[in-house]
């Protein structure tokens, strides 16, 4: 096993701690992600491995560094370079806030709110299919219903690895969910319907008719007419 530790620079300002806390308030109960004692750790897998990635924060929140230790079984420089980028894409730290947050600290009623989430970036998914499985199992259910289901579906079909007594688990791959079939999404409580759209989009990934990640070079315009046309989006 090597580890390495690099550095990542967000905009400011970046409180980790607001930020880490609101990422993981949907999806703590699956392992994918959890923040504690000031560290948010994230699984993912890369490079035909499974990551581990260890994110502290050094600084306030205007002039914040973060640490971020990564564990794999083979750390290139392409490897950690991409976890890195994944890293801050995930924490939004390349957001700028900044401006949004001297305009709000302005308002007599919103002014002490502002200096409570002083800090707060808003975090994203991993990747847009990570994100759209979630959005579908969160459709027209509560959240409590919502994260049972993900919670599920990463627990049966995301790649387990242990670390120091504790089990994690990585986001489910396309094939892990092409794979799992209707039967087997069914099994996590999801709906018959929305098993059909996650297996559709999953097999599409799978067998190279789709490719959701080059959704994010395409302009705000584009991505909602080719989003739109994916069953249990727009369809």
């Amino acid at each position: 096993m090597q580890r390495t530790i690099i550095k990542l620079i967000p905009r400011p300002p970046f409180d980790l701690n607001l930020t880490a806390t609101y990422r993981c308030s949907y999806s703590q109960e699956d392992g994918v992600d959890s923040y504690q004692d000031g560290i948010y750790t994230r699984i993912m897998f890369m490079d035909r491995q499974i990551l581990q990635t260890r994110t502290s924060s050094i600084g306030p929140p205007d002039n914040s560094v973060l640490r971020v230790e990564i564990t794999g079984d083979s750390l290139s420089r392409n490897t950690v370079n991409a976890m890195g980028e994944s890293i801050g894409r995930i924490l939004g730290i390349n957001t700028e806030v900044k401006k949004f947050y001297q305009v709000v600290s302005e308002d007599p009623q919103l002014a002490p709110l502002c200096q409570r989430l002083y800090g707060l970036h808003s975090p994203r998914t991993l990747s847009i299919f990570e994100a759209l499985v979630t959005t579908i199992v969160g459709q027209q259910v509560a959240r409590a219903a919502a994260q049972a289901v993900r919670a599920a579906l990463v627990l049966r079909y995301g790649y387990p690895i242990t670390w120091n007594g504790i089990t994690y688990h990585a986001f489910p791959t396309p094939k892990s969910l092409a794979r799992a079939g209707i039967k087997g999404l069914r099994n996590c409580n999801l709906s018959r319907r929305k098993a059909e759209y996650i297996l559709e989009i999953a097999q599409a990934i799978e067998a190279g008719v789709l490719d959701l990640e080059n959704f994010g070079i395409l302009t705000p315009k584009e991505f909602e007419d080719q989003i739109c046309t994916l069953r249990g989006v727009g369809l």
